[in-house]
């Protein structure tokens, strides 16, 4: 096994539990989610995946970040803060930011890739959707919004086709899991959205 397939290979599990965790509301996701990001950012350098290597950069800190917010929220049965739906605000930003940023960083690192990482980069501007729309899930996974899992299932119907072209087969697999998770995310995430509002209207 050489050793970008191990790293691919760690990545996988890693990301398995990191994401089983976050469907389940437990707080361990985070830390298990920084190892996992640190194999991801070395693995996605390797085969020029460029915007993806920029994505786990941030994941690292919304990751940190996240795991200090769910510390720090109110605390309940679970120590995580309650979950809630997207404002309008919220989603008329989040069109807004995919609509009009993942082009232009498409094209910057269509660009510039060379000249910053050494190597012109794959499929820039499908990678830049991933890149754009993996930011946006993860800050509102870390605010406990349901919709995050919705822009999950979006990176990846996306990633899948994308890394079996560039022979990351493991993570491919990875990512149709990720998939089945995010639907379960949500769907399990709906259901305690439910249980938390029949609560608050017994106690009123």
């Amino acid at each position: 096994m050489d050793l970008l397939t191990n790293i691919e290979l760690w990545a996988a599990v890693t990301g398995l539990a990191c994401v089983f965790l976050a469907a389940r509301e437990n707080i361990w996701s985070y830390p298990i989610g920084i190892i996992n990001v640190i194999l991801f950012m070395v693995m996605f350098y390797q085969v020029q995946l460029f915007p993806d290597v920029t994505l786990q950069i941030i994941f690292l800190v919304l990751s940190i970040y996240g795991w200090y917010v769910w510390l720090t929220g109110p605390k309940n049965v679970k120590d995580v803060r309650k979950t809630r739906g997207m404002t309008v605000k919220e989603i008329v930003v989040t069109i807004l930011v995919l609509a009009l940023v993942t082009p232009v960083t498409g094209w910057l690192y269509h660009e510039y890739s060379a000249a910053v990482f050494g190597s012109d980069a794959a499929l820039p501007f499908v990678d830049s959707f991933i890149l754009v729309a993996s930011i946006l899930a993860q800050w509102f996974l870390s605010k406990k919004v349901i919709q995050t899992w919705f822009l999950w299932i979006a990176v990846d119907l996306v990633a899948v086709p994308l890394y079996f072209s560039r022979g990351l087969t493991i993570t491919a697999v990875l990512y149709i899991f990720f998939l089945a998770n995010a639907v379960y995310g949500y769907l399990a995430w709906r259901k305690v959205m439910k249980e938390e509002s029949a609560g608050r209207t017994e106690a009123a």
